[in-house]
């Protein structure tokens, strides 16, 4: 089969990991000519997974302009099953596909915004995939029918690292990886770590990402430099690197759809922290044999962890060690290539058999989209609203239901 997968743009971000790894162990097999496919542009940076042929459309950021640009570029290279992967100027487009192409988005998140055109445009689709049981839920209950098949494929990532060794007597190293986004729980790490220095727990903390400078002022009122380190946005290895010299990954995520950051740790021994909410996490982390889930806010309830880690260190690595195991076995690239590739075999024979409802590409109008009253707020008002919301746990959770 010819597959593509295709998002919107390839810069930094989670959806472009998991794009990323599912095409590259698809193509692995080499049974398939896959793929990945960029409707906008690229960062120069990005390095191209193997076996994949990586295609950069630079199309337009506009819905009408993009989609027709896709139509044309599909027309000359015609595609037995396309994958789109959070490439919403994408999504007017899906009902105008040609009929013999299987059309089949990945669903990686559980606000409308993303599952909206699904449901409006289900006539057009061949199914979709979702990235947890967590987001599969969401969007059942927004479907008043069983208007296409729906499969849920667990991201996978490569599990052919070695496992390091951790050295046993040193300050445990602490890992925040989830950048400046909010709902992430960037703003929650002062608190984490006032807790950890009334404990008088030796340790150090690494972020990886942007950080917004309060929070590094916070931080740095409370412990020293030399224990502090700003690693800023690193290429993926690096950041994989990083996972293999911690020792416990913070996550104090408000809705983690998957959670690919935590399985990467997982892989490399790094023992995750998170909280306790609804979402992906809780399909991952099995509390007190991979991982530990904590009360939702609580900078205490995560120090008492590490004090407790801190003091056990022969707990922590056996911890450190059934993690690693556990990941590799539930959460492999090979794995996840497998169930791709089985989905989507099934899925193109369903579809020679009773073909989707499409109309022809030259017919293809977008509406003009009508924005909500929260949309008709000015735009700085509603970042701070936004961002003010997203810093409460339980709020957290509601904002991001609605998002899109």
């Amino acid at each position: 089969m010819r597959i593509a997968w295709v998002i919107g743009a390839i810069g930094h971000g989670g959806v472009l990991s998991v794009s990323v790894a599912a095409a590259e162990a698809v193509a692995a097999s080499g049974r398939h000519a896959v793929f990945l496919v960029a409707l906008h542009r690229a960062l120069p940076d990005f390095v191209p997974p193997r076996n994949v042929q990586t295609v950069v459309l630079n199309l337009p950021f506009e819905r009408l302009a993009a989609g027709r640009g896709f139509l044309q570029w599909l027309a000359k290279h015609p595609m037995d099953v396309v994958l789109s992967n959070d490439a919403s100027n994408l999504e007017p487009a899906w009902s105008y596909f040609p009929p013999q192409v299987t059309l089949i988005p990945v669903l990686h998140e559980i606000g409308e915004g993303w599952w909206r055109g699904m449901v409006q445009q289900a006539d057009a689709l061949d199914g979709v995939i979702t990235v947890s049981r967590f987001v599969e839920d969401a969007l059942r209950r927004n479907l008043s029918r069983e208007a296409f098949p729906i499969w849920t494929i667990l991201n996978g990532t490569q599990t052919d690292r070695p496992v390091p060794v951790r050295q046993p007597g040193k300050p445990l190293r602490l890992l925040y990886a989830g950048g400046n986004d909010p709902m992430k729980g960037i703003h929650d790490l002062p608190r984490i770590v006032r807790e950890l220095v009334k404990l008088r727990v030796p340790f150090s903390l690494c972020l990886v990402g942007s950080v917004d400078p309060d929070v590094v002022q916070g931080l740095a009122r409370l412990i020293d430099g030399d224990r502090l380190e700003l690693a800023g946005h690193l290429p993926r290895p690096e950041c994989l690197k990083r996972m293999e010299q911690a020792d416990l990954l913070l996550m104090p995520s408000r809705a983690e759809p998957f959670g690919m950051i935590t399985v990467e740790a997982m892989v490399a021994g790094c023992v995750p922290l998170a909280y306790d909410m609804p979402s992906g996490t809780r399909e991952i982390v099995a509390h007190g044999e991979t991982g530990f889930l904590v009360t939702p806010g609580s900078g205490r309830a995560v120090a008492r962890i590490v004090v407790e880690l801190d003091a056990d260190r022969e707990r922590l690595a056996m911890l450190s060690l059934h993690a690693s195991r556990v990941a590799r076995s539930r959460f492999s690239a090979s794995r996840m290539g497998m169930e791709y590739e089985s989905c989507l075999k099934g899925c193109r024979a369903a579809h020679d058999q009773r073909g989707c409802r499409r109309k022809p590409a030259d017919a293809l109008t977008v509406k003009r989209y009508r924005y909500r009253g929260w949309w008709w707020i000015p735009k700085p008002i509603r970042i701070r609203l936004r961002r003010w919301a997203e810093q409460r746990v339980r709020l957290a959770g509601w904002v991001r239901a609605h998002r899109g």
